[in-house]
């Protein structure tokens, strides 16, 4: 059986929770890029085929400088279909980590450079960790409206975990390949 993509559901779930225009989309997928990243490439064209479909209605309104701005809301028959997915078993998607297949194959290269990708790799943990604990702020502890806090919660409580393991990781095979276990 064939993946059917999935940009159409992340989309729908927020359009389910208010209209919004593709830009607040974006801005709103950035938010959750810890449990859920979607390419901002993929969004302006999954807008057309939902609203092509009738999953979603736009309607146009002034925007800046004079251009168009079309906010889109979610139909009665995009919220059947949302609720069917959601319902639906988890279909797991394959792993694709490419740290770990230049580990994998780093008898090819030196230790140097193993020690370096895992530092760079260690810097984008951080930096997650980091937009991981503002998100706990803005959507657990402040409450934004963006998604229940509960739900919030459970999304960013997992992220953190996710965070908090890789580093543990990261940082004993940085010690481990320098000597110092």
């Amino acid at each position: 059986m064939a993946r059917q993509s999935r940009t159409q559901f992340a989309i729908l779930g927020f359009l389910a929770s208010e209209p919004a225009t593709g830009y607040e989309i974006r801005k709103q997928l950035g938010d959750i890029a810890t449990i859920w990243y979607e390419s901002y490439g993929q969004i302006y064209p999954t807008l057309k085929r939902l609203t092509k479909e009738g999953l979603a209605t736009r309607a146009t309104s002034s925007g800046a400088k004079g251009s168009d701005k079309y906010t889109y809301t979610i139909t009665d028959k995009g919220h059947e279909f949302l609720k069917k997915w959601l319902e639906e078993p988890v279909q797991f998607t394959p792993v694709r980590h490419e740290l770990g297949l230049r580990i994998y194959f780093a008898k090819h290269s030196t230790k140097e450079v193993l020690i370096s990708q895992l530092g760079r790799f260690k810097e984008v943990l951080n930096e997650a960790k980091e937009f991981n604990t503002s998100l706990h702020k803005k959507y657990v502890l402040d409450k934004e409206p963006l998604i229940s806090s509960d739900h919030a919660y459970m999304t960013i409580s997992e992220g953190k975990y996710i965070i908090d393991a890789k580093l543990a990781w990261c940082e004993e095979m940085l010690e481990h390949l320098q000597g110092k276990i």
